[in-house]
């Protein structure tokens, strides 16, 4: 009661077959990329904890694992 709908958006029209695979390719290249980043990510933080250690800095190292 009381809702204007003339400020909805339109509907979309369904995806082709050819889009949604297109879509998806894209999606799995971009969630490849995004996980070969967090990976070299985490070997830095690796690397940085595996230094501060070797400097007898175990808060450092604690603060760069976490």
């Amino acid at each position: 009661m009381g809702q204007d709908n003339s400020k909805a958006q339109p509907k979309q029209k369904p995806l082709s077959m050819e889009e949604a695979l297109l879509e998806l390719r894209m999606s799995s290249k971009r969630f490849e990329f995004e996980s070969k980043k967090a990976a070299k990510e985490k070997e830095q933080q690796i690397r940085k904890a595996k230094d501060a250690l070797k400097k007898n800095n175990e808060e450092g190292a604690r603060y760069k694992n976490s």
